[in-house]
């Protein structure tokens, strides 16, 4: 039984151009079929080629060797319809990477050198083919250029963002320490209410504005402090369910253990500080989890979860002992809230539900007397 005839792809290939309709078909019916299983490796880097290989279906990835020594990692996938193995079939040189099978069954075309030769008209076709291949590598090469400009741009970018989010972290600690031991001090001082909300939004706006001023002036981006609508709808739909959890388990947990909640139960809360306690609560988030937080994941190494939970635990010992005139016991309960509103915000990296959580939480353990 005669192998199937190739494919549109393979007949169209940019190899080809330039070829007479007879040396077109003349060397597409000296091609064999090779069938690839995923991942098999077709030849190896310094090897001789089989041959001229098209793709005519699936997918090969080209590969190169890790300057640490390990495997080889991809660094280009060739698609259906195009080529590889061109350049050294035709020079008679080695393979300069190795090529091997993508995730899926990969069936190639090749034509051997010797099959080349032994074409009618072969000189003029090889001439062609090496026209091509020129062209083509051309094309390959600015193509590379222009994403390694853009690689380069973005590293650029990123290392820049990284050199602000330093300088900014720095001036957060530093005004961070001056609130902490000026609220430490008033707090010994006769006559001073250090649980009024004066108090604590002028422990607050102390760090926030110049924070805000420095970052305006360095084009600090917003999405990178969490101000985003990336992923915006399935945060606000998570946190409002994890909010509607705690409600229901903290109130059941509270009746069952005897709290009086018809007699702590102040709704009277709600309307006198709720619009102020919610803007609170904003600011809050925003020095916590999307300044100080987003500046901790780009400044140290974040590539897994657990260097992400180090930065984590950093903001929240910072962030619980910002409350140490309130005691010892307002440090703890704030540094455990703020580590779990920071796993919840390293998730989606948006700062729309740890406010709507802070907020709502809050205002209910204010509203049941619990604070």
């Amino acid at each position: 039984m005669s192998e199937p005839g190739p494919t549109p792809e393979v007949a169209g290939s940019a190899l080809l151009g330039g070829l007479g309709e007879a040396q077109r078909q003349a060397l597409l019916q000296a091609c064999t079929q090779r069938d690839c299983v995923a991942g098999e490796t077709i030849f190896e880097a310094g090897a001789l080629t089989p041959g001229l290989h098209f793709v005519e279906s699936g997918a090969v990835e080209v590969l190169a060797a890790s300057s640490s020594g390990s495997a080889a990692v991809p660094v280009a996938t060739i698609h259906a319809g195009q080529t590889f193995g061109e350049l050294s079939t035709l020079t008679g040189g080695q393979a300069v990477a190795a090529v091997r099978a993508a995730a899926t069954p990969t069936r190639l075309r090749v034509l051997s050198a010797a099959a080349l030769q032994g074409l009618p008209e072969a000189t003029a076709i090889t001439q062609a083919l090496m026209r091509n291949v020129i062209r083509i590598d051309q094309q390959r090469l600015a193509e590379n250029h222009g994403n390694y400009v853009r690689q380069l741009q973005q590293t650029m970018a990123l290392a820049q963002q990284r050199n602000t989010s330093a300088r900014l972290l720095i001036l957060v600690i530093v005004l961070m320490s001056i609130t902490i031991l000026t609220n430490h001090w008033l707090s010994l001082t006769p006559g001073i209410d250090i649980y009024s909300p004066a108090f604590a939004w002028a422990g607050l706006l102390t760090v926030v504005l110049p924070t805000l001023l420095v970052a305006w002036r360095e084009r600090y981006p917003l999405e990178a402090m969490g101000i985003t609508t990336r992923h915006l709808g399935r945060d606000l739909v998570c946190s409002l369910l994890i909010i509607a959890a705690v409600l229901m388990l903290g109130v059941a947990a509270l009746w069952l253990a005897g709290y009086p909640l018809a007699e702590r139960f102040r709704p009277d809360y709600l309307l006198r500080y709720g619009p102020l306690y919610a803007l609170h609560s904003a600011v809050q988030e925003f020095m916590g989890r999307g300044v100080l937080l987003g500046m901790m994941l780009r400044v140290f190494d974040s590539g897994t979860w657990r260097q992400r939970q180090l930065s984590n635990l950093a903001v929240s010992l910072m962030f619980g002992v910002t409350h140490i005139h309130f005691g010892l016991d307002a440090v703890a309960l704030s540094m455990v809230f703020s580590l779990l509103l920071g796993s919840y915000f390293m998730v989606y990296r948006n700062l729309a539900g740890p406010v709507l959580i802070h907020t709502t939480l809050g205002l209910a353990a204010f509203m049941l007397g619990l604070i």
